[in-house]
């Protein structure tokens, strides 16, 4: 009977342990226990009038190659066409290392010459890539240092990022990351007024990109590696699906929700 339980206990626990290597080897992360919204949360406004003119200088930092024409596509065609100033800055490069049968050098390749030319689409001032291993970014220190010397020559007003914070339940790992790095660097003094934050559930600012309903398709499609065929249907209806749904937030067709925050440190 004890050497029956002993069993038991051996092979659940092995298999507990194997469950929990294959959940930290990949690369998403669930919070099963999500921070709850702010209590107040109110709605702010980050200067949007001067944000979507002629001028304004915006530093954008994601995770991925894709990342900024998957969650922000319309948002940045709209910021070109104000006449803004963008800087991408990528921490990785795409390459999948958590992937052991990828080919991690063509990958990244590919996908820095995709999202080049996608940057293109938008009228990118630079696009910028940090070369970070996809799926392993973590908001160290030397992350946190490229990312305020980026700031430091870029000079931004608004950074865009992830909401390392309050990520959806569901969420790339690398996201949050990225989200959580450029704050720290945003934050430690010297850097932008605003920090405008994407892939949050505490939003407090939509911006109306109803003028740019239908740009989503075109700029996923550049993205061959990632989005063909029927995957990038499927894709690109979820995302403008969620835009919709953002948009009808502030009686628009169309928009983009962010978790504002002011520094009062900012300085550019």
């Amino acid at each position: 009977m004890k050497r029956g339980v002993a069993v038991r206990l051996k092979v659940y626990g092995g298999l507990v342990a194997a469950l929990t290597a294959v959940y930290f080897y990949q690369p998403v992360r669930i919070d099963f226990f999500p921070k709850a919204i702010p209590n107040p949360n109110p709605l702010l406004d980050p200067d949007s009038s001067r944000l979507f003119g002629k001028g304004a200088k915006v530093m954008v930092v994601t995770a991925h190659p894709d990342d900024s024409e998957y969650y922000l596509g319309p948002a940045l065609l709209r910021l070109a066409k104000s006449g803004a100033t963008i800087d991408l800055v990528v921490c990785t490069d795409g390459d999948k290392s958590y992937y052991p049968w990828q080919n991690g050098g063509e990958m990244r390749r590919i996908r820095r010459q995709e999202q080049t030319t996608a940057a293109r689409e938008w009228k990118a001032h630079s696009v910028t890539f940090l070369g970070y291993p996809d799926g392993r970014l973590q908001p160290r220190q030397d992350v946190v240092d490229d990312l305020r010397r980026q700031i430091e020559l870029r000079r931004p007003e608004w950074l865009v990022t992830f909401d390392g914070d309050y990520p959806p339940r569901v969420a790339h790992g690398d996201h949050r990351s990225a989200g959580q790095a450029a704050w720290l660097a945003a934050s430690s003094g010297g850097g932008p007024r605003w920090v405008l934050m994407i892939a949050t559930h505490a939003p407090n600012y939509t911006a109306d990109v109803s003028d740019e309903e239908g740009a989503e398709h075109e700029l996923l499609a550049i993205h061959k590696s990632e989005f063909t065929g029927l995957k990038l249907e499927k894709v690109s209806d979820s995302v403008a699906a969620g835009m919709s749904e953002m948009g009808d937030t502030i009686n628009k067709t169309f928009g983009i929700s962010f978790r504002c925050a002011r520094l009062t440190n900012g300085g550019h």
